[in-house]
């Protein structure tokens, strides 16, 4: 059986947010908090695991992930809160980060998985590529 792969969503330091892929969540986790995750992450450290959701192959965790990406700040916001996920509370700016959920915590383990419709990106008011 092939490994799931899982889209996820950090709430970061400053308030921005970071979107990934990954096949084991809590080793990427590690790695952003590390200052090696990413160069974003580098820049405003993670505070937060906001959204985590797991798709069968990685194929459909990048399409997903090109499709958050592709979303306006306010709609990525708006979506994270409609399908469960967490956003820090405003004050929490400079906090130390938070602990990875308990179900994220283990590599392979797939305990708490959502099964989520990522919404198509919108064009804003581009044509349609040809």
């Amino acid at each position: 059986m092939a490994r799931p792969w899982f889209l996820y969503v950090l709430a970061c330091q400053g308030g921005g947010l970071y979107t990934g892929v990954t096949p084991d969540v809590a080793r990427r986790w590690a790695a952003h908090l590390a200052g090696k995750g990413a160069r974003y992450t580098r820049s405003f450290p993670p505070q937060q695991l906001a959204l985590v959701v797991e798709f069968a192959s990685k194929g459909e965790a990048l399409s997903a992930e090109r499709a958050v990406k592709a979303m306006r700040a306010a709609d990525k916001r708006a979506w994270l809160l409609s399908c469960g996920g967490q956003l820090p509370q405003p004050h929490a700016g400079a906090d130390a980060p938070a602990r990875l959920p308990a179900q994220y915590r283990l590599a392979g383990r797939a305990a708490g998985r959502r099964q989520t419709a990522i919404p198509p990106p919108q064009t804003r008011g581009r044509s349609p590529a040809r």
